[in-house]
């Protein structure tokens, strides 16, 4: 009989810290990464540093966008686009016929 082993909440800190590290070193130039630092996906929502970290601490982000590395926060490029997209203010602020027709 195999025994089961009991999932160590380290381990999976440490494989998703050592995929990020990967990560970060295919996409150097943050422009291109698939990782946003804080001030980065800032600037994309359109909002301050300090917002977002006031954001972290409440849990407004889902959890699919963000990835901790070490005491770092970083937010995963494409999911954090998709989740703009379907917030209806910042979708429609970021089209140009929207700002066109005002």
């Amino acid at each position: 009989m195999k025994k089961r082993r009991i999932p160590d909440p380290q381990a999976r800190q440490h494989r998703e810290a050592r995929r990020a590290q990967r990560e970060l070193q295919m996409h150097p130039n943050p422009d291109e990464g698939a990782l946003l630092s804080v001030r980065r996906a800032a600037r994309v929502m359109g909002l301050t540093s300090d917002v977002v970290y006031r954001r972290l601490e409440r849990q407004d982000f889902p959890a699919h966008v963000l990835l901790r590395l070490g005491s770092r926060w970083f937010f995963r490029r494409r999911q954090l686009e998709a989740w703009l997209g379907m917030i209806p203010d910042h979708a429609e602020a970021e089209t140009p016929v929207a700002a066109a027709g005002r």
